[in-house]
């Protein structure tokens, strides 16, 4: 089933980060998501449904592996392998290891706590582009300007630097409006039914940080904490770009 993408800005709460990549298979892409070299596909659990490996997550249920963090769901649709995330994810840390060798990976990260969705893609070992979803005039990445045609043409960006969006179009249209967009561009799609009911075979698998990847620090309530400290003005939405740079300056991040 070729569902697409867009139909993530539609859930009630998006919250499982998701990475494609192209070029691997899905047991390939479990293996490069976890650090132990030695393991052919990462540390292989049942087949779980999403409710299933919630469940071990919250449970902190004992996993196969001393050092198993997380737990990871793969599949394929429409030419990419996916895997979707659970506890601990490495996708974030990983995803040059992820895309080495000829291998393109694309990172959809929903956000959380005040924090915005995440969009991040990676080629043969480089991190080329990424950007908050909402934030698209923000880029970061060693060929920032690449995906600034498509976000033009899809009505996001009037250029570069301007929005063409309204100032208060509801978060669900943003995110719809810039997942089409990458769902045309890079051809990606995951039904629902394989983020929800499919038996998906599962691994543990864990992450460490690389610091040639581009991130997003992720403790959002320190980072408002700091924020506050040093007399930055917090409303109640998302913790604006400019505030997010000045906290990753400040703690050389």
């Amino acid at each position: 089933m070729s569902d697409g993408i867009q139909w993530m800005a539609d859930l009630a709460y998006w919250d499982v980060p998701v990475v494609f990549a192209q070029s691997v298979g899905p047991d390939e892409l479990a293996r490069r998501l976890s650090v132990r070299p030695t393991d052919a596909t990462g540390t292989a659990l049942r087949p779980m449904t999403d409710r299933q490996a919630r469940e071990v997550v919250w449970a902190d249920a004992p996993r196969p592996g001393e050092d198993a963090a997380g737990v990871v769901r793969v599949g394929e649709c429409a030419g990419w392998s996916f895997a979707l995330e659970y506890g601990d994810g490495t996708a974030l840390h990983q995803l040059r290891q992820v895309s080495r060798g000829l291998v393109e990976a694309v990172y959809l990260h929903p956000g959380i706590e005040r924090l915005p969705a995440m969009f991040q893609w990676a080629k043969d070992g480089e991190a080329v582009c990424s950007f908050g979803i909402g934030e698209e005039r923000i880029r970061q990445g060693s060929c920032p300007d690449v995906l600034v045609p498509d976000l033009i043409r899809g009505g996001v960006l009037r250029d570069g630097d301007d929005y063409a969006r309204p100032d208060q179009e509801p978060h669900a249209e943003r995110h719809r409006r810039t997942l089409g967009i990458l769902e045309q561009r890079f051809g990606l799609a995951l039904s629902r039914a394989h983020m929800e009911s499919a038996l998906l075979p599962a691994f543990a698998v864990r992450g460490a940080p690389d610091d040639g990847v581009l991130d997003e620090p992720q403790d959002a309530a320190a980072m408002c904490t700091w924020a506050e400290a040093q007399g930055y003005a917090l409303g109640d939405g998302r913790i604006p770009a400019h505030i997010r740079e000045a906290y990753r300056i400040a703690h050389r991040i």
